[in-house]
């Protein structure tokens, strides 16, 4: 059966992170993008748009909560759902 080809692009300055999300959403057979850093990501977006973002709140140089805002802003970005993640470390 045919299916769309569905493309995410992953946000977070931990490479670790975005290798494992990565591997898992790619055997999942989705296109997958990565950029460590919301103003590579908002590059990546203008040239190719993905089916959703996933994002980490705290992003280098500008918080996640602001790189949505500037993607909802764009009329033409409005439509692309965004997933804001936050992992807290938890010490005993």
């Amino acid at each position: 059966m045919y299916r769309k080809v569905r493309s995410i692009l992953l946000v977070d300055s931990s490479a670790s992170l975005l290798f494992y999300l990565a591997m898992l959403l790619k055997r999942l057979e989705y296109k997958v993008m990565t950029a460590r850093g919301a103003e590579d990501a908002l590059s990546m977006i203008e040239e190719n748009l993905p089916s959703v973002v996933i994002t980490e709140i705290t992003l280098p140089n500008m918080s996640g909560i602001d790189f949505m805002r500037k993607i909802k802003e764009a009329a033409r970005f409005r439509a692309v759902p965004v997933v804001v993640l936050h992992f807290l470390k938890y010490h005993e």
